[in-house]
């Protein structure tokens, strides 16, 4: 899927610092997104925001990526798409714990 960033407020430097304000872990090559981000996404309030200013990136045919109510599955899925149209590599990491497992991101700039 290809995103129109022209007609969005998104940056690639919007994007680091999106990044930078829920990362749980940030060192000079990667940020570290897991449960615990979007946690913290939403009570800063910074999640809104951040729709708000990728919402003119997405066609009419997957505005749904964002329209519909965010959890932490979504983020992660809207993240993976902006990391390729910015050319970021990520990382999945699976982790169990108690019978439950996390899927954590290691997004690298």
């Amino acid at each position: 899927m290809k995103l129109n960033l022209s007609n969005s407020n998104l940056s690639k430097e919007k994007f680091i610092t999106f990044l930078e304000t829920i990362a749980i872990l940030k060192t000079d090559t990667y940020f570290y997104i897991t449960p615990d981000s979007y946690k913290k996404a939403n009570y800063n309030n910074s999640l809104d925001t951040f729709i708000q200013d990728i919402s003119n990136a997405y066609p009419k045919s997957k505005q749904y990526f964002i329209d519909r109510p965010f959890n932490y599955k979504r983020l992660c899925t809207v993240l993976r798409q902006l990391s390729n149209e910015f050319s970021f590599t990520y990382v999945s990491e699976l982790k169990y714990d108690h019978s439950t497992y996390a899927i954590s991101y290691k997004i690298y700039t």
